[in-house]
């Protein structure tokens, strides 16, 4: 138990943590790309109107930024540092002058091609593999194309992606080794709560079966000198009943003590099954029902036999419990290369009105069926799904026809 509560807490902690790491670092490289796609917009107006105030070109910065610490003021220095090229056309469009003075790394051609990509575009404003562009009208009916180089800023967006992914994976290991370190501690109270209550359950199990003992041997001798009465019959049932509940109890306590060295064997299930099923013949023709079964022969298992055996009983007899009267109750057992399947489906009065899963709920039961009439005590399936799962197997349920109910276990 203390392992499986020491696994949960880790990864809950650590999906809400990375969660956080998520969310943070988006955030980080949102803004980063924000600003930076900002500032080469307002280089890039600069150079497009030289002749603007320097006051009109805003720059990106926070709210409350009075200095521009994130984006300084632009003066001359901000058009003599900036990597670009223009290209200005007469008023019929045809390139007549390329100036290249400001950047070294593309030749005419390559600024030619990359005017005429601009051109296509049919916009005054865009973006080009590493270059954004910008026209403005000039006042003798020539057009200029100014185009700023961004390698600067991409290089920039896609180191502060790397490093912040980077950083991010060192603090999410080093949060998996403190969260790690300190899960033991955290999980110590309820752990101990959990062992307390385990062993609780474990000593009045065994306290109340000496008591319940009693009553029933000395009811029995009360019968044997007074003769058997519907009130020594009436005592007889509730120590049955209560007999019963205190396994159903000791089985889940001991189940969720998830031990996973359990003892397990070959043997036969298909032999086991019908063996089991064999049991439940009488019970079933009390009910008017009838026991109808496809168990292939020599059908061996690799697990732990009494489990298998507990579980079987349970799922046999709810169904015994449960099934319409007069109606078949269908056990089947089926194997593959990869899996074997147990099958057990009966056809009920009334259908419940919850989820299947829900029936796995420790003392679920239907409204209506909150009687002693069916002897239940709404934790079979529950112990049942418990030993299911200490054996390595799944235990489902599901609604069939909309009449009837299959539990299926697959080992």
């Amino acid at each position: 138990m203390t392992k499986t509560l020491k696994r949960r807490f880790i990864v809950t902690a650590m999906i809400a943590i990375s969660f956080l790491l998520v969310v943070l670092l988006s955030i980080i490289n949102i803004i980063n790309y924000w600003f930076n796609d900002s500032e080469s917009d307002r280089i890039l107006n600069i150079l497009a109107d030289p002749h603007a105030p320097f006051h009109l070109h805003r720059s990106p910065s926070f709210p409350g930024d009075n200095n521009k610490i994130f984006s300084p003021p632009p003066n001359d220095n901000t058009r003599l540092s900036a990597i670009q090229f223009t290209v200005e056309t007469d008023s019929n469009g045809e390139i007549f002058d390329i100036d290249l003075s400001r950047i070294s790394t593309i030749s005419e051609e390559e600024a030619g091609a990359l005017f005429k990509k601009a051109l296509s575009e049919n916009s005054t404003y865009g973006k080009i593999e590493s270059f954004k562009y910008k026209s403005v009208n000039l006042s003798d009916g020539k057009t200029k194309y100014v185009f700023l180089d961004i390698t600067t800023q991409q290089h920039i967006v896609l180191r502060v992606l790397i490093f912040s992914l980077v950083a991010g994976l060192f603090v999410w290991l080093l949060m998996l080794l403190l969260v790690v370190l300190l899960s033991k501690r955290a999980i110590e109270p309820i752990a101990k709560n959990i062992e307390k209550q385990k062993q609780f359950v474990t000593d009045a199990g065994h306290e109340i079966k000496t008591p319940l003992a009693i009553i029933l041997a000395n009811t029995e001798a009360l019968e044997l000198r007074s003769g058997e009465s519907k009130w020594s019959k009436n005592i007889k049932n509730q120590v049955s009943r209560l007999d019963g509940l205190m396994k159903n109890l000791l089985t889940l306590s001991k189940a969720d003590e998830a031990n996973n060295h359990i003892q397990k064997a070959e043997f036969d299930l298909s032999a086991l099954l019908i063996e089991t099923t064999h049991m439940f013949k009488e019970p079933a023709q009390l009910r008017n029902l009838t026991l109808e079964y496809d168990i292939p022969e020599n059908i061996s298992l690799f697990s732990n036999k009494e489990h298998i055996t507990r579980i079987i009983s349970i799922l046999l007899d709810n169904a015994v419990k449960y099934a319409k009267s007069e109606t078949p109750i269908n056990i089947q057992l089926t194997k593959t290369e990869k899996s074997t399947q147990l099958f057990v489906r009966n056809e009920c009065e009334t259908l419940p009105s919850c989820d299947a899963e829900k029936l796995f709920d420790r003392f679920y039961r239907e409204d209506s069926a909150r009687t002693q009439k069916s002897g239940g005590y709404g934790i079979g399936l529950s112990a049942a799904r418990a030993l299911a799962n200490l054996c390595n197997a799944s235990l489902s349920a599901s609604y069939d026809n909309g009449s009837s109910i299959t539990f299926s276990m697959k080992f």
